[in-house]
C-alpha cells in the first residue's frame, strides 16, 4: 500500500504545482497592458525576425560583427557588403538614414 500511497501524493503534488502555475499565469495575463499584442505587433525585433531565414541569418552575421565596427562608414560598409542595401536593415529599426 505505501507504493499507492506515494503514487496518491505525487499526484497531489502535481495537480497543485498545475494550479499555482495556472494561477500565476493568469495574474500574469491580469497585468499586461491592453496594447500588449499591439506592441508585439510593431516591435522592432519582432518584425525583422519575419524577414525571412536569409534576413535572420544576416543579422545574426551583422549582431557577430556590430562590436569590431568603429565608424558610421565602417557600419555603411559593412551593410552594404553583406545585407546590400543599408536601409533594409537600418529603417526596420526605425533609424533616419540617408544612404544611397
Amino acid at each position: 500500500m505505501f507504493w499507492g500511497r506515494a503514487m496518491i501524493e505525487e499526484r497531489a503534488i502535481e495537480a497543485l504545482t498545475e494550479r499555482i502555475g495556472r494561477e500565476i499565469l493568469q495574474r500574469i495575463e491580469a497585468a499586461r497592458l491592453g496594447d500588449y499584442r499591439e506592441k508585439l505587433e510593431t516591435d522592432p525585433l519582432l518584425v525583422w525576425g519575419r524577414g525571412g531565414p536569409r534576413f535572420l541569418s544576416d543579422m545574426l552575421r551583422f549582431v557577430d560583427v556590430f562590436p569590431a565596427i568603429r565608424s558610421d562608414a565602417e557600419l555603411m560598409e559593412y551593410l552594404t557588403a553583406y545585407v546590400g542595401d543599408p536601409r533594409r536593415i537600418l529603417l526596420g529599426a526605425g533609424a533616419e538614414c540617408t544612404a544611397s
